[in-house]
């Protein structure tokens, strides 16, 4: 168990308040009702809807590079940790064609890590842009906390799953072999940015309440005791759901004071961490720019700070500038020098309170500005920037008006919407607000900003401010294109105040306005105005406001939310966001360009068969190593109703005749035939030979809709399990894993299933076949039987209890199936789709060829619905150009709305052109493609032939081409 009061080893004293004997015993009550989040992380993590996933620019050549050299000290150590890793299921071994490097990085504990360099994947990754955080925003909601607790995660990026379809991306090698992740791990370019979504998934409800989070590093900050511990509780119950393990040893527990992200946070201040500026103060004098570049980097962090941080800093900013010459001077050192002196000697500063006024003062020297945040006298932040290109020039009236406008847009944040009072040493500018006429253009720009905040200009004789804070903080981003655009060319006609008198929406509060009542709107020039924003009656061109603030090349095509915000600055009307709505629902580009956020389509289970191998399901699991018998593929067999195991190793260049023969050998002979088969659309099942068998057995193959093979799931799991215990069975003699499989299937079928709640053997069997446990533990002194029950009685008993599995069976697979349909549909939405509609298609990048497929749109058409099949899938119209199967999942498809505008310059972007599709038949591997190429000589001069048939059908069934033939009957084919 944790104990609250660890004291931390840092150089500073995080606080001289110890918790008292009842509030150390509110700790340990809540770490013992939560004790299982502090074990060890075994295993793969669960499944959540956040995994990491790696999409790769488009063609781009995969990484494959070679070992680095290892001492052989080194070797054994990765050798340790690669078999810890695979002990712990979080590695398996690989196939990948891609393979990065491995190197050891020491630990601070004399350890090693071992780590991959990704830097070539990372290279080709398409960059995740989910945000983290500023550090700032997350300080300053502290203000007025008294108790804080922080969490750590243990081994937080190992408990993200990567996504199944990704895991292959991450091969590394070792002289051990080739692996691949089946966690997230160091290294990975969009690791950060996955976790940190994660994160504010499952701590959603607190965040900004009383939990703020950076990564892994949770904290929870309350104002009372009694808080602070519902809180807690709160947090940890979530962490437990989501099932996320917590690192003892690093998390504190209701501290009045402790480290938060290299900074000391407690009693309403902010200080600096000693043990992270000590590097600092160590630094050595730069030899280098590269040097010079990171030991200004390093200050960055902490200029917040640091009084005068732009002035102290500046000869070392000279060094970093283009075409200069390293020559470290007495200047140089000096300023090195009083900048590690600077850090280390930091002061306290205060955490705002967003809810109380603030005051800025501002000044200005020849060649830099700077400034100082306060609040009650304290100081919450410093600013300073150095003068560059104009500026320089600048007189000082205007250097001084320019410090001042450049700080309160740093700190806007904190300004606006409150009385701000800004203090000046230069006297001048007090009368800045009171002045009839302005003289210069860039005073009218400065002061254009400043007036959407309310600033109170004092003078303060002899003020010297020129201070540090953190670096420039951007501000709210305005569409600046679109209000330039409207004030070069406004589009506010004088026929709008003609329209108020008619209107619907504003006749009333109109009428009121002429009458000289008080309301809402406002006139101006014969205008209605609601604030600023112009009001827009319904014969107002309102469609062309919506398009200018959507459309246009400058507004982006956003979302409604975004676009409505940017029409708000401006106009106003009711229910725009209905009709904002409708028109991006007709938006022909956003249709085509941008994914969905809604799946559609529920969850369609399977029939729940009635008695065992009714209903199967088939899979090859690959990936094994050869072994002795040459077998390196797992012919996975599972009874549907039981959940019986059959496995059968063979090779993995078995045809469909053999994969026939083998289903004969270990099935047939023992169950017969069932009444429907589930396979995903392996060429082992779909060959022609393959079909014709189940044909003439009258078997059902049963299909998934293009591109959502959703009806294989049960053998995938399998094969997972499978492959876990195949590591377990034979982790030292991985070539032998063939010789495994009947301990394997004997040990499966013997547990109990968590769908059925019996194992299979004593579903299918009607009772448990005996192992040398039970054998162990059978009682010599058993009843025997009664000489006077008849066989026939006995026979009877035991087909009434192999009835009643089967129906206790049937049900409980019934009710999982309910479980798994209320959690799969949680976030999906019923389809509506009926015959007739219109539809877009959704397009995967395996459908489309040529440079560019990532710009190229995502969704076609429309299509016509022709067909339901069920309830997710439908048949669409497709054109004959296309090839492709025609029944679509729901998934894919999108609602046709037509477009409000009449010359929607999109309209030529509907339809997929033949350049654009790879040209694919209903099934790939039933596709004629070339499968063999020859040259005849005559003498009449060289022919060229061409062997075309389908991957899945015999040898027999393909045809000799010559060239123009083969040219005339497969124009699709690149011949």
């Amino acid at each position: 168990m944790i104990r609250p009061q660890d004291q931390s080893s840092r150089a500073v004293t995080l606080s001289t308040l110890s918790l008292s004997p009842t509030q150390c015993s509110d700790i340990g009550k809540l770490q013992e009702k939560f004790k299982d989040l502090f074990h060890d992380v075994q295993g793969l993590p669960p499944r959540r809807a956040v995994e990491h996933e790696i999409q790769l620019v488009g063609d781009s050549p995969l990484p494959n590079l070679g070992l680095y050299r290892t001492s052989v000290t080194e070797s054994d150590e990765i050798k340790k940790q690669i078999q810890g890793l695979l002990e712990q299921g979080v590695i398996k071994p690989s196939c990948s064609p891609c393979g990065s490097p491995v190197l050891l990085v020491p630990k601070k504990d004399g350890g090693w890590r071992m780590c991959v360099d990704y830097r070539a994947l990372n290279k080709i990754t398409i960059k995740n842009r989910y945000p983290l955080p500023r550090i700032d925003d997350l300080l300053d909601q502290l203000h007025g906390a008294r108790y804080f607790t922080k969490l750590d995660l243990k081994s937080g990026y190992h408990q993200v799953r990567i996504h199944d379809e990704d895991t292959w991306k991450t091969a590394f090698k070792t002289k051990q072999g080739l692996f691949e992740w089946l966690v997230m791990p160091f290294g990975l370019c969009n690791a950060p940015a996955t976790f940190m979504r994660l994160m504010n998934e499952v701590l959603r409800p607190f965040l900004d309440d009383f939990v703020i989070v950076y990564l892994d590093d949770i904290l929870i900050f309350s104002v009372t005791w009694e808080e602070h511990l519902h809180h807690i509780a709160q947090v940890l119950e979530v962490l437990r759901t989501n099932q996320l393990q917590l690192n003892g040893k690093k998390c504190e527990f209701g501290k009045q004071h402790l480290v938060y992200l290299g900074f000391i946070v407690g009693a309403g201040e902010l200080k600096v961490d000693l043990e992270k500026v000590q590097v600092i103060s160590q630094w050595p004098t730069p030899q280098t720019v590269t040097e010079v570049r990171s030991f200004i980097g390093a200050c960055q962090y902490l200029r917040k700070f640091i009084r005068h941080f732009s002035q102290i800093a500046a000869p070392l900013h000279s060094l970093t500038k283009a075409n200069q010459k390293f020559e470290w001077s007495r200047n140089h050192e000096e300023s090195f020098q009083l900048l590690k002196r600077k850090i280390t000697e930091a002061p306290v500063l205060a955490l705002p309170n967003l809810q109380r006024p603030f005051e800025v003062e501002a000044d200005a020297s020849n060649y830099a500005m700077g400034a100082v945040l306060f609040q009650d006298g304290k100081p919450v932040a410093y600013h300073s920037e150095m003068f560059s290109g104009p500026v320089l020039n600048y007189p000082t009236y205007d250097k001084e008006l320019y410090a001042m406008h450049q700080a309160v847009k740093h700190w806007r944040a904190y300004l606006l919407g409150k009385e701000v009072v800004v203090h000046s040493d230069h006297k001048p500018l007090q009368f800045l607000t009171t002045q009839s006429k302005l003289q210069q253009a860039r005073h009218m720009k400065w002061m254009s900003y400043l007036q959407q905040f309310s600033i109170v200009i004092k003078y303060k004789k002899g003020a010297t401010n020129k201070l540090a804070d953190m670096l420039s903080r951007p501000p709210t981003p305005v569409n600046s294109a679109l209000l330039v655009a409207m004030k070069i060319q406004p589009i506010v006609p004088s026929e709008y105040a003609k329209g108020y008198d008619t209107d619907a929406d504003f006749n009333s509060a109109y009428a009121k306005l002429q009458q000289g009542k008080t309301s809402e709107f406002q006139l101006k020039d014969g205008l209605m105005y609601k604030g600023t924003q112009l009001c827009i009656p319904e014969d107002g061109d309102r469609l062309q406001w919506i398009r200018e603030a959507h459309t246009s090349k400058v507004a982006g095509h956003f979302g409604v939310e975004k676009t409505l915000l940017n029409l708000r600055r401006y106009v106003y009307w009711p229910k725009m966001h209905l009709d904002v709505s409708r028109y991006i629902r007709g938006c022909v580009l956003c249709n085509t360009s941008k994914p969905s956020n809604r799946k559609l389509g529920l969850y369609l289970p399977l029939p729940v068969p009635t008695r065992p191998w009714e209903s199967i399901s088939m899979d090859f699991l690959g990936g094994l190593p050869k072994t002795k018998s040459g077998n390196d593929y797992l012919f996975v067999v599972v009874d549907r109703f039981s959940k019986m195991v059959i496995l059968i190793p063979c090779k993995k260049t078995v045809t469909g005749e053999g994969a026939a023969k083998l289903f004969f050998q270990y099935i047939w002979k023992h169950f017969g035939l069932p009444t429907s088969i589930i396979s995903d659309r392996d060429s082992r099942f779909l060959g022609h030979f393959w079909r014709s068998l189940w044909g003439m057995m009258d078997t059902r193959l049963k299909r998934s809709t293009a591109f959502h093979p959703q009806t294989d799931g049960q053998t995938e799991v399998v094969n997972r399990t499978m492959v876990h215990l195949l590591r377990g069975y034979n982790s030292k003699h991985p070539k032998t894993w063939d010789e495994s499989l009947p301990y394997l299937q004997f040990a499966f079928n013997r547990a109990i299933h968590g769908s059925t709640l019996k194992s299979p053997f004593e579903v299918c069997l009607g009772y448990l076949p005996q192992s040398p446990f039970d054998l162990a533990f059978t009682m010599s002194d058993q009843p025997l039987r009664g000489k006077e029950e008849e066989e026939h009685v006995r026979a009877q008993k035991f087909l009434e209890r192999v009835r009643k599995i089967h129906t206790e069976v049937e049900a409980q697979l019934k009710r999982s199936q309910q479980r798994y349909k209320a959690r799969h549909d949680k976030h999906r939405v019923p389809c509506n789709f009926k015959e007739g509609d219109l539809v877009w298609l959704h397009l995967g990048k395996e459908r489309l060829t040529g440079e560019g497929k990532k710009l190229k749109p995502i969704r076609y058409g429309p299509f016509k619905i022709i067909k339901q099949i069920g309830d997710n899938a439908f048949q669409l119209e497709l054109p004959p150009y296309m090839h492709m199967y025609s029944v679509i999942n729901a998934e894919n498809l999108k609602l046709f709305e037509p477009s409000l505008l009449d010359d929607d310059p999109d309209e030529d972007i509907r339809l997929p052109s033949v350049d654009d599709l790879k040209i694919e038949l209903e099934d790939p591997l039933l596709k004629d493609c070339i499968l063999e190429q020859k040259v005849r000589e005559t003498r009449h001069g060289k022919y060229e032939y061409f062997r075309i048939g389908s991957k899945g059908q015999l040898p027999s069934k393909s045809k000799w081409y010559i060239r123009d033939k083969a040219t005339q009957e497969f124009p699709h084919l690149t011949i």
